[in-house]
Parts: structure tokens; sequence; C-alpha cells
């Protein structure tokens, strides 16, 4: 796919800032800090807000979070759980969690290595 792209629009300079304007290198506020005069005025302006127990909530588990149970893929025996896909792709070093995404509910398995041992998981999502 991404040699097909390139075919296209046969770039000759560097594309990811078109991409991705606001990542890496090219934030606006990258390198810099914050001073604590500015921090305590965010501060001072955040405090007593009243937020919603919906949006509280969502603070601590993430609004789109979804546990993902993980059984033996042969004996379908339950062995653990992550409360996120990209949590589980920081653990089990995927640099992709796209990877995993697709995996999910599919009936497809995952070969992976965690805490030292090699497992060939299937995966189940909370949210279906």
């Amino acid at each position: 796919m991404a040699k097909l792209r390139f075919n296209i629009i046969k770039s000759s300079y560097n594309i990811a800032p078109i991409f991705n304007p606001f990542v890496g290198l090219n934030n606006l506020r990258f390198g810099k800090t914050v001073s604590q005069e500015t921090r305590n005025k965010i501060s001072k302006t955040l405090k007593g807000r009243v937020m919603p127990d919906v949006e509280k909530q969502n603070h601590i588990t993430g609004s789109h979070k979804k546990l993902i149970y993980c059984y033996d893929y042969f004996t379908k025996e339950y062995l653990f759980m992550f409360e996120s896909i990209r949590g589980m792709s920081r653990v089990l070093s995927y640099k992709n969690y796209e990877s995993i995404r697709r995996k999910i509910d599919n009936n497809k398995p995952l070969n992976c290595v965690y805490k030292g041992k090699s497992y060939t998981l299937f995966l189940y999502s909370s949210a279906q």
C-alpha cells in the first residue's frame, strides 16, 4: 500500500508534515516548557470546575477502552485480561496496536510472549 501511495504521489520531499501536521517536531509546542506562572493560571481556572459523573468516569477509564479477555486458542481456557487494546500492545511490545485489534472477536490467533512465556491467544472483547 505504501509503495502504491508513493508511486501515485512521487514525492521528492518529506510528506510527513502534510499527513501529521501536529506530531513530534511539527507540533507548535515541541521543545517548549510552560512557565510556573502559566501553570498556576491554568490551575486556578480549573479549580472548582464541576464535571458530570459520566465525564469523570471517562477520564478514569478512557472513553473508548474495552476489556480484552485472552484465552488459550486451542483449549479456550481463560488466561488473563487487559484493560485496553493499546495497553495490551504496550505490554506485549507490539509496535502497531492495529494488528491486535484485527484479531479481536474474529477467531484469529495471536502469537505473543507474555511474562517470558509463549502463547497462542484467542481474543475476546467486552464490547460487542
